[in-house]
């Protein structure tokens, strides 16, 4: 009898134990925080979380953005604040009120959202993530959808995803508003901005150690990411050492393909494809200005001379070595979207 009660007692121990195991999965832990949002807030989108995440710059972290402008070269700053200007999201647009409009008429992603596409995928084992898988968002705004519109792309946003040994499924979140490191839950849901798509791909074979000790750097030195508003290409991580020891500037593409870059040992991990400033004006509309011609000529020339091409999501979401693993919404490009193709 004792023997017999010994054994229920040890059966009951195990199963406990490897429940309790089981529900620290990272993908159980995602799910269970998606439901206390869901408790709370249901089929609405929950409030932005830019109190919880944004900080206004020191004096010194501004002096150090300031001094970064000042140092770059002034002839790629000359370009880009010509393109900037010409780029403005807040004039004339093709599609703008059918955007406004079409943004008026859907709500953004919700908890409830969330939970009816991964739950069935994670109770099912039929989905895991994985550090290294990168993220792709159109946030639920008109400058998103038009930025979009102009690089002919699905998405506005993409960042990384990072598995911490804790488990809870994190994003190394590099924003013009503040670079920040959040739960996905939090992501997905909005940090500065509520979404209106995702997706999530994965490259097919990298070292998947050798990813989760950057992503653990970058982690704990992520104070030292600054948005790159000039948009200058700098993707060259020499070794974990020295990775983000000072201030460093990326936009986001640009973060995500230095991380590969370094993870893959600069093989060929992306598509050879770009949106030049060109393509730019032609999807924004807009011809190039005679006057404004031989700078931009000369600005492609380098570029393709440099392979130093502004890095957007296609060279991700087009590469024959990533595929998609999740997403929710439309995966057309915004411009085939209102376009009707």
């Amino acid at each position: 009898m004792f023997f017999t009660n010994f054994l229920i007692f040890i059966l009951l121990f195990y199963t406990n134990f490897i429940l309790r195991a089981e529900s620290n999965t990272p993908e159980l832990m995602f799910l269970n925080q998606l439901e206390k949002y869901y408790k709370d807030y249901g089929d609405y989108p929950i409030p932005l979380k830019t109190k919880d995440y944004f900080t206004d710059y020191t004096k010194e972290q501004k002096s150090i953005k300031n001094e970064y402008l000042l140092n770059l070269p002034k002839f790629d700053l000359t370009v880009k604040t010509l393109v900037y200007a010409k780029m403005d999201l807040n004039g004339d647009f093709p599609n703008k009120n059918a955007i406004k409009s079409y943004l008026k008429s859907q709500n953004p992603i919700t908890p409830k959202v969330l939970l009816d596409y991964f739950r069935p995928k994670i109770l099912n084992e039929q989905f895991k993530f994985q550090s290294g898988d990168l993220l792709f968002i159109l946030t639920h705004n008109s400058d998103s959808y038009i930025y979009a519109y102009m690089m002919n792309s699905p998405y506005s946003h993409c960042d990384t995803l990072w598995i911490p040994p804790e488990g809870n499924p994190m994003v190394l979140m590099v924003s013009p508003i503040r670079s920040v490191v959040v739960p996905l839950s939090d992501y997905l849901l909005g940090v500065f901005s509520h979404n209106s798509r995702f997706s999530i791909y994965r490259h097919e074979n990298f070292d998947v150690k050798k990813m989760n000790q950057i992503l653990k750097t970058a982690n704990d030195r992520f104070s030292n990411v600054y948005f790159d508003d000039a948009f200058h290409r700098n993707t060259n991580i020499e070794n974990l050492d020295t990775f983000l020891k000072a201030p460093c500037f990326y936009y986001c593409a640009e973060f995500c393909y230095a991380l590969f870059q370094y993870v893959t040992g600069n093989e060929e991990f992306s598509a050879n494809t770009f949106v030049t400033i060109k393509q730019m004006y032609h999807n924004r509309n807009l011809k190039v200005p005679e006057i404004e011609r031989p700078f931009i000529d000369y600005s492609e020339n380098i570029a393709r001379k440099e392979n130093k091409w502004l890095i957007d999501q296609s060279f991700f979401i087009k590469s024959k070595y990533f595929h998609q693993i999740a997403t929710y919404n439309s995966h057309k490009t915004v411009k085939d979207f209102f376009e009707g193709k």
